[in-house]
């Protein structure tokens, strides 16, 4: 909030245009280590688990400070949820689609969603006078951790006992509260439609968790994101 105000000075002090907007699309996330209880799955429920990414949803406001020669300022705030997933075989429930058919799976999520501002420096390759654009920028992404826990969601179906596995709910400890994260990306745009797409690759500064486990792995586990998203500019 302090960069978006200390940006809305700058740009009315050097009469430069000022473009809003908004923004929404999917975050593609992965931890870099394996965390409990999936660091040693031997002989326990989570043996047949198997490591995957966790798809979520981002959406949030932009503001672009145009500067000159291409360059420009970008802010937002952004409701960014991320995490990982694992998942195993259901082989008492098989999906039926237009692919044939094949096993459900169940899954086991880490939720860690956060409210970000991103601000990044973005460099515009064509000529203002063009129908569309196209622009790279690169940048950090200070984040406030603000939602955690697990989910295990199994495939909805009875097994052949007749009992039907229960949907559960736990607590994520020690996420750190405040992370940053650099991040890089590509928007396309067109400017009478005032529509474009993002493509942004984010990695955290920091480790996502505050505290180690007993063998001390989660000091180093970061988190890898990337997204894809469609925006709008007033």
């Amino acid at each position: 909030m302090a960069a978006l105000v200390l940006l809305c000075l700058y740009a009315k002090a050097q009469d430069k245009p000022i473009r809003l907007g908004v923004k929404a699309g999917v975050n593609v996330s992965l931890f870099t280590n394996t965390i409990p209880p999936f660091d040693d799955t031997n002989g326990t429920r989570y043996e047949y688990f198997t490591r995957d990414v966790r798809s979520s949803g981002m959406a949030g406001l932009t503001a672009e400070f145009l500067l000159t020669k291409g360059f420009s300022i970008g802010a937002e705030i952004l409701y960014s949820t991320r995490g990982m997933m694992y998942s195993e075989r259901n082989d008492y429930v098989v999906v039926v689609d237009g692919n044939g058919s094949r096993n459900a799976r169940n899954r086991f999520v880490f939720v860690t969603d956060y409210l970000e501002v991103p601000v990044t420096l973005n460099y515009n390759f064509k000529p203002s006078a063009a129908r569309t654009w196209i622009a790279a920028y690169a940048g950090l992404a200070p984040a406030i951790s603000i939602h955690s826990k697990t989910k295990l969601r199994y495939a909805k179906n009875t097994d052949g006992d007749g009992y039907r596995a229960s949907n559960e709910n736990g607590a994520l400890n020690d996420v750190r509260l405040i992370n940053n994260n650099i991040l890089f990306g590509i928007q396309a745009g067109d400017h009478k439609s005032h529509v474009y797409a993002d493509f942004r690759g984010a990695y955290t500064l920091r480790p996502v968790f505050s505290r180690s486990t007993v063998n001390g792995r989660n000091l180093e586990t970061k988190m890898l994101t990337m997204t894809i998203a469609v925006g709008y500019k007033f």
